[in-house]
């Protein structure tokens, strides 16, 4: 596809529309055949061709449209679509507030990750199944109920987004914090002191603390003892150990300390918790 003439023409910092903002709790499909102005949206779009290949200018950079890819354009970016033959655009249009709400169910950083985006985010689909979420857009958009409707969108919004998610989870962890977190499942390492742990790590303490936090969303210390608590209960359920015993096995000197980061985890006590299996057996 030759898209040099519709490059010299573009102006992609000139906004010529600005979409109005949807009622909060809004969400709805549409299906396009006309070329887009330059334009901001004031929430989020889904869109996608649905026949053929075209051109997506975003914040001044050319991104390719095709069946097989949803873009996911948010409020930050200016863009206008286009092609040189006549082709059909789905669009799925959803409020800021809804997309909060759909992206704080999968994951409570997921939401700001993608306001951070000055990028379209690429949603790559099967082309089997962006054909069955194009019937199911279909038939969506000619059902009056609005319940109906928006139940089928929002299953829809749930899944590229879940798709979004699986295909980007593991490509933004760098690999030495994937294998850390390998090494952390070893009772013998969460034990130890999380200074000594640290530096099991390739990094200084003060950077691998930072790359901890913003890769894992939780502090390493939090981490250890979500660790460490999780392998005591599996202990007090399933051995006799003293209760003191176990507290130093996970790496608690203390074991009233232990006791109370236990309780404010299980909502009671160890010797609680170990009693609860030996009445149920």
């Amino acid at each position: 596809m030759d898209i040099s003439q519709y490059l010299n023409n573009m102006e992609p910092e000139k906004v010529k529309k600005l979409i109005p903002k949807l009622e909060a709790d809004e969400i709805n499909t549409f299906l396009w055949k006309e070329e887009t102005v330059i334009h901001r949206h004031s929430d989020w779009e889904f869109t996608a061709t649905t026949d053929g290949t075209g051109v997506n200018l975003v914040n001044g950079e050319v991104y390719y449209s095709t069946p097989d890819v949803f873009l996911l354009l948010g409020p930050n970016h200016v863009h206008k679509q286009t092609s040189d033959l006549p082709i059909s655009r789905r669009d799925i249009c959803v409020s800021v507030e809804k997309m909060k709400t759909f992206a704080d169910l999968l994951s409570p950083d997921l939401y700001a990750q993608l306001c951070e985006q000055t990028k379209p985010v690429q949603i790559k689909l099967s082309m089997q199944a962006f054909g069955e979420l194009h019937e199911r857009l279909n038939k969506a958009e000619c059902i009056d109920k609005k319940e109906s409707r928006e139940a089928i969108l929002t299953s829809i919004v749930m899944y590229l987004l879940g798709v979004y998610v699986e295909n980007t989870s593991e490509k933004f962890v760098p690999k030495d914090i994937l294998n850390f977190l390998q090494k952390l499942q070893d009772p013998s390492v969460f034990s130890m002191r999380v200074n000594d742990i640290i530096d099991l790590s390739s990094y200084s303490h003060s950077h691998f603390i930072k790359l901890f936090k913003k890769y894992v969303g939780k502090t390493i210390i939090e981490h250890v003892s979500d660790l460490r608590l999780s392998y005591a209960a599996k202990l007090l359920a399933n051995t006799d150990s003293p209760v003191i015993t176990i507290a130093s096995n996970v790496g608690y000197d203390n074991s009233s300390f232990f006791a109370q980061k236990f309780k404010k985890k299980y909502k009671v006590s160890p010797a609680e918790y170990r009693n609860s299996f030996r009445q149920s057996d």
